[in-house]
């Protein structure tokens, strides 16, 4: 039976030994607003990656240690680097202007847009 379903390509994830049904259209959304959010890092001269997860879910990954996932309506991330003496802190957004905002003033992010920003000098 999941034969038939993988010549479907419809998205299922195992669990337990049942098949679980994820609806085609929570993926697109999902996969639609990770493209939202590339565009809107490319603005910025980040170019970031984008992944199909399990469960109609998406992640983009921003810097070193900050993974955004999206199920298409919700954005969320874990912080690690707070004050709270290393207990992660779970941040999240609905639209792609204020996670790009917020993650913009992240120290992973800040250190990799002056990596990119910075020329090569020929040797």
């Amino acid at each position: 039976m999941t034969d038939l379903f993988r010549l479907l390509r419809l998205p299922t994830t195992r669990r337990r030994g049942a098949v679980v049904f994820v609806r085609s259209s929570n993926v697109r959304a999902a996969l639609t607003a990770a493209g939202r959010l590339q565009t809107a890092f490319a603005r910025y001269g980040l170019d970031v990656d984008a992944h199909r997860l399990a469960r109609g879910r998406a992640a983009v990954s921003v810097a070193r240690g900050v993974l955004v996932c999206t199920d298409g309506f919700r954005f969320w991330w874990v912080t690690w680097d707070t004050p709270r003496r290393g207990k992660p802190r779970v941040t999240h957004h609905t639209t792609t202007e204020g996670v790009v905002e917020e993650l913009l003033q992240h120290p992973a992010v800040v250190k990799r847009r002056q990596t990119t920003e910075t020329p090569h000098l020929p040797i």
